[in-house]
């Protein structure tokens, strides 16, 4: 049997991990309500990107905030709170 420690969904605590994030270089996610947020772990749009349906997702790729975002987790160091948070990274190694 394989067993995996329990999956808590990302929250802001007071908690840091560790670990590499795919966000914003092979994935994002766009909520129901159109907002793009770095993954889909931020099911209530807290990193809000931007919203596809009042702009192209490549004007929010070129937002300050999105390339701040990025760079970050390619240093491995999150600036927003919820990825500075978030246990699931701790599962992810750099390919």
């Amino acid at each position: 049997m394989d067993k995996d420690n329990e999956f808590i969904w990302p929250e802001i605590t007071n908690h840091k991990s560790c670990g590499y994030c795919h966000a914003l270089k092979t994935q994002i996610a766009i909520l129901v309500d159109g907002t793009v947020v770095p993954c889909c772990l931020d099911s209530n749009g807290i990193i809000d990107l931007g919203n596809v349906y009042q702009e192209s997702l490549a004007e929010i790729q070129n937002k300050e905030r999105y390339q701040k975002l990025k760079k970050s987790f390619q240093d491995r160091k999150p600036s927003e709170e919820l990825c500075r948070s978030c246990t699931f990274k701790e599962k992810i190694t750099k390919e």
